[in-house]
């Protein structure tokens, strides 16, 4: 159960995606194994044009209800309890799915995406949100101890289970997210100088900071480049307080705002020297693992999932994400070193090859599926 679509714009629905593919690369393990998976699709919006993509793999759709905050799981459980007890074994990639299986005694595995505990803390945001992550804080905790196994997709989530005092190294096994295959075919097209910096626009993401070090950027070097933000304005009071910033600090024509189509995403990559992530927090952001899929270096903060990702000074650079200084030290090393550039670009390939493909997660999850009689 996830959030499968045929058309994904990023975040759980493109892992959703990705992982399905994946699967289906690996259709003839499952005919070798006799498993015969149902992918339920939890996206409310989901495009779905072909349900039976192989005799082994077969797509439904179940709609959530608008608001599943304190009833999802209650919901979960009226709605699709027979379809639990008539399955082998479920894996849910959401708390309300995953708590409602395992009430049916039927063998669940989980996959969270985003951490509640850590999202509550890190920013700031209306009542709605503030009850949506305290309480699903509360039953994900409550529900963890019901599952059969937990899927976390990086170290980092491993780490903060352990913060949260409900670690159990039986229940969790580490599978990272895969990402789009044809990543890996992108020929690069680099446009000298370009760097990206894919993300929504809202503090979280730390864009103003990034904006600064290009203010001291810009008077460091002699080198021509260009700042592409690349994200849909999800805090408009946010947005004008940037504009401002790159109004004060004179920098029009270094710096643009532009909203790319997923499906184009590839493209651009290719395009750029350079990807930049400052955030504040991140879990596993797939705007890395694509970078290195096609052989970009990155820039990233020293927070959360981020530095089991990125190897400093072998495939890019960690900073931390307060200093201005140290993001702008960093982006001219590599703006005027195109051989670094290149060398590191080559080593995050490698990583991304060895680590996210989309059949080799899928690999690992029918291994665990099979490890428990799935």
């Amino acid at each position: 159960m996830l959030p499968y679509t045929e058309k994904p714009y990023g975040g759980a629905r493109a892992v959703a995606y990705n992982t399905v593919e994946g699967f289906r690369k690996i259709a003839k393990l499952l005919e070798k194994n006799d498993v015969h998976l149902t992918i339920v699709s939890t996206a409310r919006d989901a495009v779905i044009s072909k349900k039976d993509i192989h005799p082994n793999i077969e797509i439904l759709h179940y709609k959530f209800p608008s608001f599943a905050t304190f009833s999802g799981a209650f919901h979960s459980y009226k709605k699709n309890k027979y379809f639990f007890l008539s399955s082998d074994l479920v894996h849910a990639h959401d708390i309300y799915n995953a708590f409602a299986s395992s009430q049916t005694g039927t063998k669940t595995i989980m996959t969270l995406h985003g951490l509640y505990w850590r999202d509550l803390k890190v920013d700031k945001f209306n009542v709605q949100k503030l009850f949506y992550y305290g309480w699903n804080t509360i039953q994900f905790m409550h529900a963890f101890h019901t599952l059969t196994k937990f899927v976390a997709i990086s170290r980092y989530v491993q780490r903060e289970l352990k913060r949260l005092g409900i670690y159990d190294e039986f229940k969790v096994v580490i599978i990272e997210n895969p990402i789009r295959d044809n990543l890996f075919n992108i020929k690069r097209a680099e446009r000298e100088n370009l760097i990206l910096y894919p993300a929504k626009i809202y503090p979280l993401k730390n864009q103003l900071t990034f904006i600064r070090a290009i203010g001291i950027l810009r008077n460091q070097t002699k080198e021509d480049f260009k700042v592409i933000f690349a994200g849909k304005v999800v805090d408009a009071l946010y947005y004008s307080q940037l504009l401002s910033e790159i109004k004060k600090l004179n920098l029009q024509k270094y710096i643009k705002f532009e909203l790319y189509p997923y499906e184009k995403m590839p493209s651009v990559y290719a395009q750029c020297s350079i990807t930049a992530l400052t955030s504040y927090h991140e879990n596993a952001p797939m705007t890395i693992s694509e970078s290195f899929a096609v052989g970009v270096p990155v820039i990233a903060s020293n927070v959360g999932g981020i530095p089991y990702m990125v190897s400093h000074g072998k495939d890019g650079f960690i900073i931390q994400p307060n200093s201005p200084g140290d993001i702008a030290e960093r982006l001219l090393i590599l703006l005027e070193d195109r051989k670094l550039r290149k060398r590191m670009g080559k080593e995050a390939k490698k990583k991304a090859q060895e680590r996210w493909r989309d059949r080799i997660i899928a690999k690992n999850l029918l291994n665990l599926y099979l490890q428990l009689g799935g």
